[in-house]
């Protein structure tokens, strides 16, 4: 009965999104909201804050305009606005990620162009948690002439912050010179940087960045993803990590198939090591291509334990995951079979690696895409994405409980 009556809730809510065309749908005790006008907004990152509300970052082009700026967003316990800031240069700026920092103001990592030529640097950057004013930042993180993306950044045991991007080698006219690498660096409590480095990747291969994980002890774990050229362009996931408060730097296995591309998407700390998400994609006779949720569990020197494709009959593409109570929970996008519009899809899956229930699907008349998932303090769950409506987007952040149902009577 609670099954029919949570599916019957979903298809409602699915045609009410469908419909509405303000910039957000209200209904008694709901938890869905939408952030922007009549340009193109997409939400990246949603962190819950100390007063129970949240905060989202994500990025703005307002109808018009070429230029996208970071976008952030303090809501209220109940999704309301309280204020929102718009930061960045001249040209297309982004915000991957935000965190709460042990005072519990908002540090922000993405990218910003401060010329026309295409060129960025890495963009970090602490603001109030009272108004989004800056506290301090910093914008010249990369070097010139190459185009460097901040994608994740976390708090050390020392106050520290470390985060990862990924730095491209470009020409004036945007084509990219030479192979992609990785980026880590440690910025201080204050916004100096500490340090910055770009390890030499593999021969004839592409190294981006995707998340990093730290654990109660200190130590990191980076998560990448190494396009092999030379391998029949096949993609790899390769986690690294070090101890950061001394011991010897570990190596995580590289983690492959070689029927499927594997392309890493996020990664977390667990009392047992660390747990990986990512997509693994075939490309059939026909060159169409189906993609599937991969997860991996690390032990606590970043080699895989135990993995599992979860195969549906739809082609995902995953963006994020937390802990629940018995296991986890991964968001991202579905394009189901005969269907030209992708849906936010919401799985929940056990320890041992198996899909708990049926994929949870939300979505309205455009394409719609999850991209970070966080357990909050009642148990429940928030998302954050973005939703097309009319050939607009908006940044869309709504609530569930432990189970995925919207919570529309409190």
């Amino acid at each position: 009965m609670n099954a029919k009556i949570n599916i019957c809730l979903f298809l409602i809510l699915t045609i009410i999104l469908g419909c509405k065309k303000d910039n957000q749908v209200d209904h008694p005790g709901a938890f869905i909201k939408y952030f922007g006008g009549d340009g193109q907004e997409d939400g990246f990152d949603v962190k819950q804050t100390e007063d129970g509300g949240y905060v989202i970052v994500g990025t703005t082009i307002p109808d018009g305009s070429f230029d996208q700026n970071i976008f952030v967003i303090k809501t209220d316990k109940n999704g309301n606005k309280e204020w929102d800031e718009v930061y960045g240069g001249v040209g297309t700026d982004d915000a991957k990620k935000v965190i709460l920092s042990s005072d519990g103001n908002f540090v922000i990592i993405g990218s910003i162009e401060e010329s026309d030529q295409g060129f960025s640097n890495i963009y970090i950057l602490k603001i109030s948690k009272a108004d989004g004013s800056i506290i301090w930042d910093h914008k010249d993180i990369g070097a010139t002439g190459y185009r460097d993306y901040g994608v994740d950044i976390k708090e050390n045991l020392s106050g520290d912050y470390i985060f990862v991007g990924t730095t491209e080698n470009v020409s004036v006219t945007g084509d990219i010179l030479n192979t992609t690498d990785q980026i880590f660096g440690k910025i201080g409590s204050d916004g100096t940087l500490i340090g910055l480095s770009s390890p030499q990747g593999k021969p004839d291969a592409a190294d981006i960045s995707n998340a990093i994980a730290i654990s109660n002890n200190g130590d990191l774990v980076y998560l990448g993803t190494i396009f092999l050229n030379s391998t029949n362009n096949k993609k790899q996931i390769q986690p690294f990590g070090y101890h950061e408060f001394g011991g010897q730097n570990f190596q995580g296995v590289e983690i492959k198939d070689n029927l499927s591309n594997l392309t890493a998407a996020d990664i977390i700390s667990t009392s047992t090591g660390y747990t990986i998400i990512g997509t693994s994609d075939v490309s059939d006779e026909t060159e169409s291509t189906t993609g599937n949720i991969y997860i991996v569990k690390l032990d606590e020197f970043a080699a895989a334990q135990q993995g599992k494709i979860i195969e549906t009959s739809a082609n995902e593409v995953v963006q994020s995951l937390s802990t629940t109570s018995n296991g986890y929970v991964v968001v991202g996008a579905q394009r189901p079979t005969n269907q030209e519009d992708d849906d936010i899809i919401m799985v929940f899956i056990d320890e041992n690696l198996n899909v708990i229930g049926e994929p949870l699907r939300f979505g309205g008349e455009g394409d719609d895409i999850a991209r970070a998932v966080e357990q909050t303090s009642d148990g429940g769950f928030v998302v954050v994405g973005t939703s097309e409506f009319g050939g607009n987007s908006q940044i869309c952040i709504y609530k569930v409980d432990a189970n995925g149902t919207l919570l529309i009577n409190n």
